[in-house]
């Protein structure tokens, strides 16, 4: 709707509701109030509760807007009521809660008066959400019941041979059900990566728990209880766990921000995420425990020290000593690979698919094209003549604009969701409505198709010459799912009783960018003449050079009609993908952290083992090893946990590709190359992490070597 006679004119996303909608879903006005039980009724439904953000943007706060009249589509609603702050509207795609669609979180709620015609239509018409409150101890499965005998009772009032069955969902599975997934699969990869860091955290500390193991020795020869030397170790391990938490505590505050900030994230209840105490006290418990994980290994390992051993002379080099630490330190790093594979996998095939996504056919060409949505009131554009005209001056004025090629208009644009899904048949089809296929319906103009690169494929475009009659453009799917193999043009698509003449079929667009096109038929915008249209134009250069122009356009038709959300098709575009780029681009994150993690422990483990076999290494020179036998030696040492990481990796790598079965567009989860590649990639990885060691082992003077021995 449009608000006018509070300053500038403003486009309003605007929602219709029944009168006690507010008081199901337990929520009260933060000044004044909501809807009294009759509002919704014709004569008394002139009023309006409005949002706390409009409320504060366009009133300033003042609690006297109670009271006040705003004029929405030039009509007069009295203003009784701001919601909370925090209330939002659950946000809705079709198929979620039947056909109805909540995008955004309205700024204008109204009370929903139903027709005499709606209220005679016992079957309804398929496009009202309908949200209901269980009574205390009342089962879904209860409830479902309930309303089939409400079904069956509809039905004996139409008298028609059909089943109608009641769907019970619940709101909260409508609202995160298309985001859990995703989200779970970024918590999955946090947690991956967390457990790869404590793996590597234990590997050093067993490590230095070794080196220590003299001091360790010497302690508990001076009388150190166990207990005292394992507080000693979990105390230095706990607070340098929590230390690097409290950095990353901050680091994740700035990327929150970051992401908040410069991401349109299409996520339910992205607007409460935040740092607060809640995540502090995580924050703080993870930390610790992974300090408490840590430091545990390295007192065990502290308490194995053998005191005898390592005081007699020459007790640290006493035969196999630390052969119990090698095969530990080799098993965390096979467990870092294992992993790692995992994560690398699955940031392969997210990559993949939105690369395919990106890549794929959208049915337009439409680079240097520019959209506006525009609204006409209601109230001042009652008959559809007055709003065909006003279509029709828009229209014009921007198609004579200098850098205009052409304009059109359309009520829904591409990669915008489905909306107004009706069933569609050829005449005569027999099977009961829901059988029959589904159509997404848009009202166009002519000129759109030119606009925006849509190709007709057979048949032609609407003309002036069909004003007055029933004719349709249908899509190349809806063609073929209606006459397979046949011509479609001059044939008729019924559309509830109504039968449409096909002019041209163009090709097919998609509504979603990583979904197949659905069926589409176009019908022209003077037949239903709809107040609110998406306008767009293609520009001979830069599309935002034209955005003036456009904004001329409207304003000569209609200066109180205000032009918003003006975008570029590839913006739309990039909007459309923000989510997945964003899950990509982390996921990814995380498995080049992964990848990282991994290659710093294998170098750590065999730089170790190179320092610990100094006096081997010496030896074996002395005796005539060559350098690039030591370089072979060393490698094959480094490489083994590695193979055996790999082995382990590789049916966890396939197990997690199915889990990102739903996620993924046109990539199969076993996709060979990906899953041949990531172990060949980490094996060269890890081959790099044992080269340096390896380098610095053939370089090793043996007569220093044996003399310090």
């Amino acid at each position: 709707m449009v608000l006018t006679g509070a300053g500038e004119p403003e486009q309003l996303d605007s929602a219709r509701v029944t009168s006690n909608l507010f008081d199901t879903l337990g929520v009260g006005a933060a000044v004044g109030r909501v809807f009294a039980a009759g509002e919704d009724e014709e004569g008394r439904h002139q009023v309006a509760v409005i949002s706390h953000a409009l409320w504060k943007r366009r009133f300033n706060g003042d609690p006297a807007v109670i009271g006040r009249t705003a004029r929405l589509d030039s009509v007069p609603y009295t203003v009784i009521g701001v919601l909370p702050p925090d209330f939002r509207f659950p946000p809705l795609r079709p198929g979620q809660l039947g056909n109805a669609t909540i995008r955004h979180n309205p700024d204008i709620v109204r009370p929903l008066v139903f027709s005499p015609e709606e209220l005679q239509e016992k079957m309804g018409r398929f496009n009202y959400i309908v949200i209901g409150r269980l009574r205390r101890g009342t089962s879904a499965a209860e409830g479902q019941a309930e309303l089939n005998v409400i079904a069956r009772q509809l039905v004996a009032m139409t008298n028609d041979n059909v089943e109608l069955a009641a769907a019970l969902n619940p709101l909260h599975e409508a609202v995160v059900g298309n985001s859990r997934r995703a989200l779970l699969v970024l918590l999955a990869a946090v947690g991956t990566v967390l457990l790869i860091a404590c793996l590597n955290l234990a590997n050093l500390f067993l490590a230095r728990a070794e080196r220590r193991s003299g001091e360790y020795a010497v302690r508990v020869a001076l009388g150190a209880s166990g207990a005292r030397l394992t507080l000693q170790i979990l105390a230095e391990t706990v607070l340098l766990s929590i230390a690097g938490g409290m950095i990353g505590v901050a680091l994740a505050s700035a990327g929150v921000s970051a992401l908040l900030n410069n991401w349109a994230l299409d996520l339910p209840r992205v607007h409460e995420v935040r740092l607060d105490r809640t995540v502090l006290i995580f924050a703080l418990a993870v930390s610790a425990a992974t300090g408490l994980l840590v430091g545990a290994g390295s007192a065990w390992r502290a308490l194995r020290v053998n005191t005898q051993e390592h005081l007699k002379p020459g007790g640290r080099l006493a035969l196999g000593s630390g052969a119990h630490g090698s095969r530990m330190r080799q098993a965390l790093i096979s467990a870092e690979v294992g992993l790692s594979i995992v994560l690398l996998t699955a940031a392969a095939l997210l990559a993949s698919s939105f690369s395919r996504i990106i890549g794929s056919d959208r049915g337009y060409e439409a680079p240097a094209v520019l959209a506006a949505d525009i609204q006409i009131p209601r109230q001042q554009y009652k008959e559809k003549a007055d709003r065909n005209r006003f279509h029709e001056r828009v229209i014009s004025n921007l198609a004579s604009q200098p850098g205009v090629v052409a304009a059109g208009i359309i009520t829904a644009l591409p990669l915008t969701g489905e909306t107004w899904i009706d069933n569609i048949s050829i005449p005569g089809d027999k099977r009961p409505i829901w059988e029959r296929p589904s159509a997404n319906v848009r009202f166009a103009s002519e000129g759109y198709f030119r606009t925006m690169g849509i190709r007709i494929i057979e048949g032609r475009a609407f003309s002036e010459g069909d004003r007055g009659k029933k004719v349709t453009m249908i899509s190349e799917r809806t063609a073929a799912a209606l006459w397979p193999g046949l011509s479609a043009v001059g044939r008729s698509v019924d559309r509830n009783g109504e039968l449409f003449e096909v002019v041209g079929v163009v090709r097919d667009v998609r509504t979603d960018a990583d979904k197949p096109a659905p069926l589409m038929m176009y019908r022209p915008y003077w037949d239903w003449s709809p107040s609110r249209v998406r306008l767009v134009a293609r520009s001979a250069g830069d599309p935002l050079a034209i955005a003036g122009a456009m904004r001329a356009a409207v304003q000569a038709a209609d200066a109180n009609v205000p032009v918003q959300q003006l975008q570029t098709m590839e913006q739309l575009l990039d909007d459309s993908l923000a989510q997945r780029r964003l899950q990509t681009m982390l996921i990814s994150g995380f498995a080049g952290t992964a990848l990282l993690l991994a290659a710093f422990g294998i170098y750590g483990v065999v730089a170790y083992s190179v320092t610990r076999r100094r006096g081997e290494i010496g030896l074996r020179i002395a005796l005539g090893a060559r350098p690039g036998d030591l370089y072979s030696l060393v490698v094959r040492h480094g490489m083994r946990p590695v193979a055996a990481g790999v082995l382990m990796g590789a049916p966890a790598a396939l197990a997690a590709g199915q889990g990102l079965r739903g996620l993924l567009y046109e990539v199969h989860p076993g996709h060979p190359a990906i899953i041949v590649g990531v172990p060949a990639l980490l094996a060269v990885v890890a081959m790099l992490a044992c080269a340096v060691p390896a380098r610095r082992a053939a370089r090793v003077p043996p007569i220093e070597t044996l003399r310090a021995e």
